[in-house]
């Protein structure tokens, strides 16, 4: 790894002038561009990410960061899409993926002598990791083609519940209610990446998810998809 990639101390956060000439797609030993190396940038720590819906019947394919402006709990990706705006450069050190299921983890049931149902959301979550391959284009190079489950997300959510029955005398029989609790998530060490990836301003960027056939989830519901770029953002000065 080269030095300028070991963990970022004071003073020690590569410029992005260091970080065009190793990691630029366009080839090593580049120089900025004269627009760009007439500017002064700041360098923050700010991962790129953007979010996305399964189908519940499936789907070959899904695009990210094809669409900008949507709201921040969404996508940080500003523009039209396809491509990061004007002068910001993304350096893609690491790649982390969520899959959300549109069922709730936690499910009560009420009926006679008859058990929850539970939500699916385990079985989602397997058939949506262990089916599908994720890609990702510069300029329509693949630079990364791996099976989805290399891909585990940087945080979870803390599932803690408790359980009780409670029984209802009813007049045809006795009426049971349960708490069913059905939780996972892709888990593992996060994708880094040895040799990261700079984006630049107007580069073409084909970011997918893709499967051989249509997977169909478990429970019937649709679910939300998340892909996260996590690394340095650099931006021109304000």
């Amino acid at each position: 790894m080269p030095e300028l990639l070991k963990p970022i101390s004071l003073g020690q956060v590569p410029t992005l002038a260091e970080i065009f000439t190793h990691f630029s797609v366009l080839g090593p030993n580049r120089p900025l561009p004269p627009s760009a190396a007439a500017m002064t940038f700041e360098t923050i720590d700010q991962p790129l990410y953007d979010t996305e819906v399964y189908a519940a019947a499936g789907q070959q394919k899904i695009q990210f960061f094809t669409q900008g402006n949507k709201t921040l709990d969404q996508s940080n990706l500003q523009g039209p899409g396809g491509a990061l705006p004007g002068t910001l450069f993304q350096l893609v050190r690491g790649i982390a993926k969520w899959f959300i299921p549109g069922v709730a983890p936690v499910a009560n049931g009420l009926a006679a002598a008859v058990t929850a149902v539970a939500p699916k959301w385990t079985q989602d979550v397997n058939a949506y990791f262990n089916n599908g391959f994720f890609e990702f284009k510069v300029l329509n190079k693949p630079y990364i083609q791996e099976p989805l489950r290399n891909f585990p997300g940087t945080t979870h959510l803390d599932v803690r519940t408790s359980v009780s029955l409670a029984y209802t005398l009813a007049a045809a029989a006795n009426a049971e209610q349960q708490i069913t609790t059905d939780y996972s998530s892709n888990a593992g060490m996060v994708r880094v990446l040895e040799t990261p990836i700079l984006l630049e301003p107007q580069e073409s960027i084909q970011i997918s998810d893709n499967w051989p056939a249509l997977i169909a989830l478990p429970s019937g519901v649709a679910g939300t998809v998340v892909t996260m770029f996590m690394g340095l953002q650099y931006r021109p000065v304000q």
